[in-house]
């Protein structure tokens, strides 16, 4: 059985359950025998451009977020690991803020959800609804993110097929070797 977690979202992002405190998630992870657990809650933005309703936490709330999960980790010392942490998405000219929410933190995950339509006035584009053109876009972000050493882990690689059921073609299956080939290179380096 797997003992970790490190992709756990808390009721701060809008679509977690809302009714758990992090303490609650801390105890059911002990009960079911977990070693590890990091909270990577979807990361708060200095600038900020994900402007959809109940998907990250607010800036407001990133204070009070790190210091409950500090509490935590001293509360349970011994029972249970527990990581700072948060999932975020690679923009270009956001790293520096990224750069500060990994400087803050034990561990950071790429979960790229979006991209720039238009960087000039934040606009942005999610997977549901990228053309070929943006969906290999949307590849070079996460090889991009990955060549700069900004996530630790990359979560759902393959989230850009959430609405692409039933067609996985020649441009998927080019992302797919993308992102593989990122991910090697990064192990790789790792080795050497």
């Amino acid at each position: 059985m797997q003992t970790f977690n490190y992709h756990s979202h808390t009721y701060r992002c809008g679509h977690a359950d809302l009714d758990m405190s992090d303490e609650d998630y801390v105890k059911e992870y002990i009960e079911k025998g977990f070693k590890q657990v990091a909270f990577t809650d979807h990361c708060p933005e200095k600038n900020e451009i994900d402007k959809a309703p109940q998907v990250r936490m607010p800036y407001s709330q990133k204070e009070e977020y790190l210091e409950s999960i500090k509490q935590l980790k001293e509360k349970y010392a011994g029972q249970i690991e527990i990581k700072t942490g948060y999932e975020v998405e690679y923009l270009p000219g956001e790293e520096e803020n990224i750069k500060e929410l990994k400087d803050e933190t034990d561990i950071l995950v790429l979960g790229q959800h979006f991209i720039y339509k238009d960087r000039k006035n934040l606009e942005i584009v999610r997977t549901d609804d990228f053309t070929p053109e943006e969906l290999l876009e949307y590849a070079n972000y996460i090889e991009k993110a990955m060549a700069l050493g900004i996530p630790d882990i990359v979560a759902h690689p393959d989230f850009f097929m959430r609405k692409r059921e039933n067609h996985f073609g020649e441009v998927e299956e080019k992302v797919a070797h993308k992102i593989c080939q990122a991910a090697r290179e990064v192990s790789n380096s790792f080795r050497n």
